[in-house]
């Protein structure tokens, strides 16, 4: 079975500041323009997560033209699968970085925990 390409959008998606998404990380992601992300608690497999809305408090803020993994995440939070090997499910465009994150690119991100 083979790996499904997905169609593109924009939507706006957050991430609360936490002790995995706080003022250096933020500061990294806006430099760079990328949003990364580790297994989610009880997972193997390196995602990114975010919630499908708006940033109400202190956090991120961001647009992504990358489509979320279908079947994966709620209808409040998008998550993005890096294809490992053994996934079937999964979004292409996802990259992995040298530390192991899983790394999409956005084309918008507002900083608001300064």
């Amino acid at each position: 079975m083979g790996q499904t390409i997905y169609h593109t959008h924009t939507s706006i998606y957050s991430r609360d500041e936490s002790p995995t998404q706080d003022s250096t990380t933020a500061l990294k992601q806006v430099s760079s323009m990328e949003i990364w992300g580790l297994p989610a608690q009880g997972g193997a497999f390196p995602c990114v997560k975010a919630y499908r809305r708006p940033q109400a408090g202190r956090g991120i803020e961001f647009t992504t033209s990358e489509v979320p993994t279908p079947g994966y995440g709620s209808p409040f939070e998008a998550r993005w699968l890096y294809c490992a090997p053994g996934i079937l499910r999964c979004t292409p465009t996802v990259s992995l970085n040298s530390g192991g994150y899983a790394v999409i690119t956005v084309l918008t991100i507002r900083n608001l925990q300064p």
